[in-house]
């Protein structure tokens, strides 16, 4: 065996070291009684439609800044519809908003006609 050990990501050893984070550090014991918060809303929460991250900072309940991070989920869908025919595209286009699923599809439809020429 080798004294060094594994890196593996289930590891206890294994090192988070290079991992940006949005939160700033601070001590604690003075800070305790502070009236400003950092919160993490997401990536899935009941209040947000699909996935999407917010840090927000708070002083009481005023929102003092906040870290908003869209499109949290790739699905790759660009990389499926180069594998297709443009007519196979809707469904694809169909599950990419699951509140308005025919908004995608009339706007993949728009696309299509429009650079095919078809009124």
């Amino acid at each position: 065996m080798t004294d060094t050990p594994s890196k593996y990501l289930l590891n206890v050893d294994y090192g988070v070291g290079g991992v940006t984070t949005h939160f700033r550090s601070r001590p604690l014991g003075d800070d305790l009684h502070s009236e400003t918060m950092v919160l993490n809303l997401g990536p899935a929460h009941p209040a947000t439609h699909g996935t999407v991250r917010i840090v927000v900072e708070l002083s009481g309940e005023t929102i003092l800044d906040a870290d908003v991070e869209v499109g949290y989920l790739h699905r790759g869908f660009e990389k499926m519809c180069e594998t297709v025919d443009y007519n196979q595209v809707m469904p694809y286009a169909d599950r990419l908003n699951y509140v308005s699923p025919i908004i995608n599809n009339v706007g993949w439809c728009l696309t299509v006609e429009s650079l095919l020429g078809i009124e």
